[in-house]
C-alpha cells in the first residue's frame, strides 16, 4: 500500500527541494499531470498491442508459409508429377523387370523448348497456363495482406 500512496503523492504533489515542504499543484497543473499519464499509459498499452498483432502475425505468416508449400507440394508439383507420369512409356529396368518410366522423345522436345525459352516469348497458351499458376499463389499472398491491413487499420483507428 506504501507504493501505492506514494505514486499518488507523486501526481497531487511536488517538492521544490528536499527541504520545501509538499506544495498542492494548481488545477491547472493536476490537469496536465493526469493527461501526460494518460497519453503515457495510452501509448504502453498501444505498443504492447502492436508487439502482441507482430507475434500473431509471425504465427500467421508461418500458417501462410505452410499453406504456400501445402500448395506447391499438393496442387502443382504432385500435379506436375501426375501429368508427367501420365505421358510416359513403361519401360524395362537393365534387370528386364518392368518399372522404368521413360519420358516419349516428343515430350522432351516440347519440354525442353518450354524450358530454354524466356516467359515473355511463350505462346498464348503456355502464357495463360503460367499465369493461372501465379495467380493460385497471389490468391495466397493476398489473403495473407488483408490480414495484415485489417491489423493496421485497427491499430490506426485506435490511434486516432
Amino acid at each position: 500500500m506504501y507504493k501505492e500512496e506514494k505514486m499518488i503523492d507523486s501526481i497531487l504533489h511536488y517538492k521544490n527541494s528536499p527541504n520545501d515542504e509538499f506544495k498542492a499543484y494548481t488545477a491547472k497543473e493536476l490537469s496536465q499531470r493526469i493527461k501526460y499519464l494518460k497519453s503515457q499509459i495510452y501509448n504502453l498499452e498501444t505498443e504492447f498491442e502492436i508487439k502482441l498483432n507482430q507475434l500473431e502475425n509471425t504465427k500467421s505468416m508461418n500458417n501462410k508459409q505452410e499453406e504456400l508449400a501445402k500448395y506447391i507440394h499438393d496442387e502443382n508439383w504432385s500435379g506436375w508429377m501426375g501429368y508427367l507420369f501420365s505421358k510416359c512409356l513403361i519401360g524395362v529396368e537393365e534387370e528386364g523387370q518392368e518399372g522404368c518410366l521413360v519420358i516419349p522423345k516428343w515430350a522432351v522436345d516440347r519440354w525442353k523448348c518450354q524450358m530454354n525459352t524466356k516467359y515473355e516469348n511463350l505462346t498464348k497458351e503456355e502464357k495463360a497456363a503460367d499465369l493461372k499458376e501465379a495467380n493460385r499463389i497471389l490468391e495466397i499472398i493476398n489473403r495473407r495482406l488483408n490480414e495484415t491491413n485489417k491489423i493496421y487499420r485497427k491499430i490506426k483507428s485506435k490511434n486516432q
